[in-house]
């Protein structure tokens, strides 16, 4: 949002005027200021600016000022102090909580591309195509990376002193060491862990709140971007991390694991109607350079089921 619109929110919060949706907009804004030091930057110069016309207006003489104009002028002053405080608030704790963060780097990988990143701490991430992660130069007591949408699979370091935490929107994945696939995409979110433990939580440290259990390896996690309705699985954990080959070679695996990896290769969403069909058998093989009709074509009829492309990004099963 632009300054304007922002200061709007601010007046509206001071004079308990805002609607839920406005709440629920201005918290989301200022939660990520807290990996975004520079638009922190933008908004604390947003308040100088409006400090500095609103003194220049009060030097002026009251004779030249209609009062109504005087005290117009004294109530955006009022919610301009207000707007400073709940930012000194706000800007204090990212930089106690993002004091590790000398510089944020952004990373979006295009489409039908993949990417291999390692930090400094040794932590290896690999990215879909789509993803978008935003990550520090270096860590600080906590490991915070942002996974703002698409796909990656996580081999974290271990370091029992230094939780990893993976942010995505409203929930975050908090492990210590171990490795495992997160997915948000078109209003989903799904963990699927290949070793050790990791756990989801819907908020932040302040106000955080358990979304899953501890999942082990082999479990996954699916809910959605608010962490409601959470669903919990098994899968062969070794179809995790296959995407990042961009080839699976995939022998008696069932109809539902194939769908987890079509939906890696091919960026989709897989729905699959009945229990029955999930838990069909396959051996099979595909990459992204293979057709996903002709893919579907040679399942449908190996199994004896049907399939329907809705749009682009949704395949029905049935």
């Amino acid at each position: 949002m632009n300054d304007l619109e922002l200061y709007e929110l601010l007046k509206r919060k001071e004079s308990n005027e805002l609607n839920e949706a406005e709440e629920q907009l201005l918290d989301e804004w200022f939660n990520t200021l807290e990996h975004k030091p520079a638009e922190a930057d933008r908004i604390v110069a947003m308040k100088n600016r409006v400090w500095l016309m609103i003194s220049n207006r009060l030097s002026l003489s009251v004779s030249h000022m209609p009062w109504v104009k005087y005290l117009a002028a004294a109530s955006v002053l009022l919610a301009v102090l207000c707007t400073a405080l709940y930012l000194t608030h706000t800007y204090k704790k990212s930089a106690t909580h993002g004091s590790e963060q000398v510089a944020i780097h952004s990373i979006k990988v295009p489409s039908n591309e993949q990417m291999r990143l390692a930090l400094g701490d040794g932590t290896v991430i690999w990215l879909n195509g789509g993803a978008e992660l935003d990550y520090p130069t270096a860590f600080g007591k906590i490991r915070n990376v942002y996974l703002k949408q698409g796909e990656a699979f996580f081999e974290v370091a271990r370091d029992t002193t230094r939780p990893f935490l993976v942010h995505s929107g409203q929930l975050y994945t908090k492990v210590l060491g171990t490795s495992f696939d997160i997915r948000q995409r078109n209003g989903q979110y799904t963990v699927a862990v290949a070793s050790g433990k990791v756990k989801v939580y819907y908020g932040d440290k302040d106000r955080e709140s358990a979304v899953s259990p501890v999942l082990s390896a082999g479990e996954r996690l699916m809910t959605d971007n608010g962490g409601n309705h959470p669903v919990v699985d098994k899968l062969d954990k070794t179809l995790y991390k296959g995407w990042t080959d961009k080839v699976y070679q995939l022998k008696n695996v069932s109809l539902e694991g194939i769908a987890f990896c079509m939906e890696s290769i091919y960026g989709i969403t897989v729905r699959i109607q009945s229990a029955a069909l999930k838990n069909l058998t396959f051996t099979t093989s595909f990459s992204n350079k293979d057709n996903l009709n002709e893919v579907l074509t040679r399942l449908s009829l190996a199994g004896d089921f049907h399939y329907k492309i809705v749009d682009t990004r949704t395949v029905l099963i049935y």
